[in-house]
């Protein structure tokens, strides 16, 4: 008699644990409480679903337990990943090491999730929230009025606008005694009150983001920063905006330093200096026409009035040593962060239900039969395909785990 299995959530990690499960003879039922199958699918990758990505570090995987989590990759990697797309029918393409489906929609994504579990006699009920478990016995759980042997909570994060099923997951967690790993927004903007940062709104550039805690360097990340109107964005700070929000909530000093100029080393850039000051002695130019060429016009005259400069002030009045150090604030500028975007605009949440807690096939160490996966779990990680690789591959652990009798 083959297991029942109930999958609560039909996002990434669901469906692929309904498939895996049902691959290895499993009869399965999911339980998505929206009205869709897929509902964060579709806006991953920009709209394209950045399936993967080729460099696969443990740098790019935040958690608690960091040993716990390579062990669930390891045991579904990122050619796993790959040959489970192209089970599927999916083809794939990449780009800079990214991973996309090859038309670059993510409904062609869903679409195959779709008719791979029509395929495969999957039960999906839509329009049902499953916000407690029951437990029928020592081995069987009671849902709807339906018997199941296992179950697998999959039911994600709490980022974004409508994440009620993301709530339920975590009541079951914690009802069932499971330890939940204090959360806070990932993947979002930082938000300043810097005098100067309105000057810069609407600029987008490649720089350098450093992370600066307490005085203390934190992170960094190097790509392209959007300045807008009190708010900085880009993937950058993306990338470390999970780090400044568990600071904040620790009540201590943020800041991001920002280097206009990641690409040139010191020595180089000292050089430019050295030689850009040596043409101010038989000149007339401005201190704006002595940052010409450096950055945009709009970011050299925020810098020169941070600086405490006019525009019109002759180069050639300022000292060497004022030169440098206006020179030099390319490659420092620092802004103070008030606080993040709510996890309601963050693309994923750091933390969720302890690794701790479950075994090394995502099993409840509490509760026999009851898996977690997913964005549920105390697993969050970089822009570039990571997020969703934890998907698969946690989905995959746990659907193939819970098929056991």
């Amino acid at each position: 008699m083959s297991t029942k299995i109930a999958v609560i959530g039909a996002g990434a990690s669901g469906m692929t644990a309904a498939i895996a499960a049902a691959t290895r003879g499993a009869n399965v039922t999911i339980y998505e409480q929206r009205g869709q199958l897929g509902h964060k699918i579709l806006g991953t990758g920009s709209g394209k679903c950045n399936l993967g990505n080729m460099q696969m570090g443990w740098e790019n995987f935040y958690t608690t337990e960091p040993e716990h989590m390579r062990v669930i990759l390891e045991k579904f990697t990122l050619a796993d990943t790959m040959d489970f797309f192209a089970d599927l029918g999916v083809l794939i393409r990449e780009k800079n090491g990214h991973l996309y489906p090859y038309a670059e929609q993510s409904k062609v994504v869903l679409d195959a999730f779709k008719l791979k579990l029509s395929e495969m006699g999957i039960n999906v009920i839509c329009n049902n929230a499953v916000t407690a478990l029951a437990r029928q016995s020592e081995t069987a759980f009671n849902i709807c009025g339906a018997k199941y042997d296992k179950v697998i909570v999959a039911s994600g994060s709490v980022a974004g606008k409508n994440n009620g099923p993301a709530k339920s997951g975590l009541r079951i967690a914690k009802a069932s005694g499971h330890r939940i790993v204090p959360q806070v927004p990932g993947l979002c903007r930082l938000y300043s009150n810097d005098e100067f940062l309105p000057a810069l709104a609407g600029i987008r550039c490649r720089a350098k983001a450093t992370l600066m805690v307490d005085g203390a360097w934190a992170g960094e990340s190097v790509g392209e920063i959007q300045f807008n109107q009190g708010i900085l964005s880009g993937i950058v700070i993306f990338q470390l905006s999970r780090m400044a929000a568990y600071a904040l909530a620790d009540e201590k000093d943020v800041s991001v330093r920002v280097d206009f100029f990641p690409d040139i080393t010191d020595d180089e850039y000292a050089r430019i200096c050295e030689r850009r000051i040596g043409l101010v002695e038989n000149s007339r130019k401005t201190v704006a026409e002595f940052l010409v060429g450096m950055t945009s016009k709009r970011v050299a005259q925020t810098l020169i009035n941070k600086s405490g400069f006019a525009n019109n002030d002759w180069a050639a009045d300022l000292s060497d040593a004022e030169l440098t150090a206006l020179l030099m604030t390319y490659r420092g500028w620092e802004f103070k962060i008030s606080k993040t975007d709510s996890k309601e605009n963050a693309q994923v949440v750091a933390g969720g239900v302890a690794l701790s807690e479950l075994d090394e096939n995502l099993q409840s160490l509490k509760v026999p039969g009851l898996y977690f996966c997913g964005e549920v779990v105390d697993v969050d990680a970089c822009c570039g395909g990571y997020n969703l690789q934890w998907a698969w591959s946690s989905g995959h652990v746990a659907g193939q785990e819970a098929a056991k009798t």
